[in-house]
């Protein structure tokens, strides 16, 4: 019996033993699991802090998008004013064009007509060629008319393309980039070519001041010289009037029987009156041309003056134009740093 009893505590132990060791290994998992959960906690901590992180960078990249379409509704408003502006420039170009497609062509004939005159000293054809002139001054520049023409073109280009960069795609922001380069350059062009004209015209206001300067010394010259005939005009009257009474005297003389050098004597003073009235009448004669050249002359001068204030008024269209092209220049610039 007490064998029987020793046994069953013996085995009673052992499972005890056993219970033990279950223990032990159950521990060792918790321990195990309390471990993982531990770093599992730092893990959801990490996960949260990349959510947080993550959250933000989405707060960000809302508040981007808004200040984006924000920047484009700008744009599009800047694109708007732009266009109007192309528009008024368009019309003033037109305009420019009308008031100056012929105006090289007619400088040109003005100042082929100035050296005619300077050379030939012709007043009444030099009159007739100056009104023909002054009549077509503001048809010309042919060449400018072109420059203009190109410019419009790609106005008209820029203007288009930039309809389809509002869209807000890459590829049309980027072919509406390209098409404000080109407009750069030719607004740049076109004001290289106006500062050019700027002073072709500028010496053509010079050459017609010069010219209207000298014509108003060779009236002023023929003014004296006029004024002058009438006193030669006088002392030759009166110088005939001697040469009368020496004849009257002669032919007293001749009837009271005067000898033959006295006839001699009269015959002379008759040839000397006779070149005395040929050279009166000459004088009368280069008096009237005199007279017709110094109308000539003034009428002339005048409508130099008015052909100069022509080309001054040009002048002052080509710059109010230059200012124009700075001024959308500096604008086009400003688009393309928002672009």
């Amino acid at each position: 019996m007490k064998s029987m009893k020793l046994k069953k505590k013996m085995a009673s132990l052992g499972e005890t033993e056993t219970y033990k060791h279950d223990l032990q290994v159950l521990k060792g998992t918790v321990d195990e699991m309390q471990r993982s959960l531990k770093a599992n906690g730092k893990t959801i901590e990490t996960l949260q802090s990349t959510l947080d992180l993550m959250e933000s960078d989405v707060l960000s990249e809302v508040k981007a998008l808004v200040n984006l379409k924000q920047e484009h509704e700008k744009f599009k408003e800047v694109a708007d004013t732009e266009r109007l502006s192309l528009q008024t420039l368009e019309e003033k170009v037109l305009k420019a064009e009308e008031s100056l497609s012929h105006l090289p062509l007619e400088l040109k004939k003005l100042s082929d007509g100035l050296m005619h005159i300077k050379s030939s000293g012709g007043i009444e054809d030099s009159y007739a060629f100056s009104r023909d002139d002054i009549e077509s001054l503001q048809k010309s520049n042919k060449e400018l008319e072109s420059r203009l023409r190109s410019i419009e073109e790609n106005v008209q280009a820029a203007t288009s393309s930039f309809a389809q960069s509002t869209e807000g795609t890459e590829p049309s922001i980027f072919k509406y980039d390209t098409k404000l380069a080109a407009l750069e350059e030719g607004i740049g062009s076109v004001q290289s070519t106006i500062e050019n004209d700027i002073r072709s015209l500028t010496d053509t206001v010079r050459s017609l001041g010069e010219a209207q300067l000298s014509i108003y010394g060779d009236v002023d010259e023929l003014r004296r010289s006029l004024n002058d005939l009438p006193n030669n005009a006088d002392a030759l009257d009166h110088i005939q009037k001697q040469v009368l009474a020496l004849l009257d005297q002669e032919k007293s003389s001749v009837n009271v029987g005067q000898s033959g050098d006295n006839k001699a004597e009269l015959s002379s003073v008759k040839d000397s009156v006779d070149e005395v009235r040929s050279s009166l009448g000459q004088v009368e004669s280069d008096l009237k041309m005199l007279r017709t050249a110094v109308d000539s002359l003034v009428a002339y001068s005048v409508k130099i003056e008015t052909n100069e204030n022509n080309v001054q008024t040009m002048k002052d269209s080509l710059d109010d134009i230059r200012n124009d092209l700075d001024r959308l220049f500096v604008k086009m610039e400003d688009i393309h740093d928002i672009v």
